[in-house]
């Protein structure tokens, strides 16, 4: 189906993984040893590149369902799952400074913890939407408030689960096998 080569193709996705890795270096270079913002000029960026990824993300939904769909489905999917990615390598690269109040709000404990689980959820995240919809029958829209409260209170159960009881424990171990295979530069 194009849902499955757009949105789980690595191949459709080299596009946002090339992006990132221009975010990451354009980082580097931006918050290189200098302070180049001030907390408050920090902060409006912060809070400009939040908006112009919601923007972005209604906008392009909005795009997508309502021009795209018809005239190229496979367009539309991709545009739907991935068209924000510029966005969000914006506020990736601002954020990575740390500097405004938005920044040090993401350093409150319980989401830091989120983040933590965040693989965890990621590799839960479409089994229990696949779940969800065999379970229902096809389709939760009558009842999306419903869906929303059930499909997040399982995926971060079923994170948190998996990050306890699998990822961190193997976690160490993984390490010193890796670690005696590392060619040492010495």
């Amino acid at each position: 189906t194009a849902w499955g080569v757009l949105y789980i193709s690595p191949i459709t996705r080299l596009a946002e993984f090339m992006a990132g890795m221009a975010a990451y270096q354009a980082a580097l270079k931006m918050h290189a040893g200098t302070n180049l913002w001030s907390r408050s000029k920090a902060t409006w960026l912060e809070l400009l590149a939040l908006f112009l990824v919601i923007l972005s993300m209604s906008g392009l939904t909005w795009i997508s369902k309502n021009l795209l769909a018809t005239i190229t489905p496979q367009l539309s999917v991709w545009v739907l799952v991935a068209g924000s990615f510029a966005p969000f390598c914006i506020l990736i690269t601002i954020f990575s400074g740390q500097r405004g109040a938005v920044s040090a709000f993401l350093k409150w404990r319980p989401l830091v913890y989120l983040g933590k689980i965040s693989f965890s959820l990621y590799m839960v995240h479409q089994l229990v939407i696949r779940f969800m919809y065999k379970w229902n029958g096809g389709g939760f829209e009558s009842d999306w408030l419903v869906f929303y409260v059930l499909y997040w209170s399982i995926s971060l159960l079923c994170a948190a689960a998996l990050f306890h009881l699998i990822e961190q424990p193997f976690q160490a171990p993984l390490k010193r096998a890796i670690s005696r295979y590392r060619p040492n530069h010495t």
